[in-house]
């Protein structure tokens, strides 16, 4: 459990007391190859925790991320994903399977999480998330196929949640096949569907 919670922290949007938005199905396959500038040790620069990316091919069928953290107190945390990515036009995108930090995923928790990757320079990495706003929108308009989970404990603010009868929309589960989402994607500029996250800079190159 810690190393799903640690997972979500840095990758999900735990940050703004949501879910993360998921995906039912990959954008890419299980066995995916990993975009070869990716590959490599990254840091996230923080004041108070160290935390330190690393990609690499883990088997010759996938990629993995080790993702670890060196808490202030001296503690380590840290956990694994399966990884690929996809280019779509020009642009990168980081697919993470959730099942090898969470075997017994539960409703909302089930699946992959996509990102959107930025690399500005070679020693910078920038992870985007998905705006659950537009999102959301999305799914309510039929461009993408969806679930919407709602949190009934607050007040409605945006015109989709007052749409909706009231219910404040907690976060989403994307529904659509693989060959969906590369196509919802390639029609939407990734400016408009996610949003900066993290930024990790670059600690060493793997030949």
């Amino acid at each position: 459990m810690k190393r799903f919670v640690l997972a979500l922290i840095l990758f999900a949007l735990m940050a703004s007391g949501c879910c993360p938005i998921t995906s039912l199905h990959p954008l890419t396959p299980q066995a995916g190859e990993v975009a070869t500038p990716l590959a490599g040790i990254w840091q996230l620069d923080t004041r108070e925790d160290k935390v330190f990316l690393h990609i690499g091919r883990a088997q010759p069928d996938h990629w993995q991320i080790l993702l670890a953290e060196h808490k202030a107190d001296g503690k380590l945390e840290q956990a694994t994903f399966k990884v690929a990515t996809a280019s779509i036009g020009t642009s990168l995108y980081l697919n993470l399977d959730l099942e090898a930090v969470n075997p017994s995923r539960r409703e909302g928790q089930e699946g992959h999480i996509i990102l959107n990757v930025l690399l500005p320079d070679r020693y910078t990495l920038v992870l985007r998330r998905m705006r659950l706003e537009r999102i959301a929108a999305a799914i309510g308009s039929g461009a993408v196929s969806g679930d919407l989970i709602y949190d009934t404990t607050t007040v409605a603010t945006t015109q989709e949640e007052v749409a909706s009868g009231g219910r404040k929309i907690d976060c989403a589960q994307l529904t659509a096949t693989s060959a969906e989402l590369h196509r919802f994607l390639a029609q939407n500029a990734p400016d408009e569907l996610f949003e900066p996250y993290l930024t990790f800079k670059r600690v060493a190159c793997i030949p």
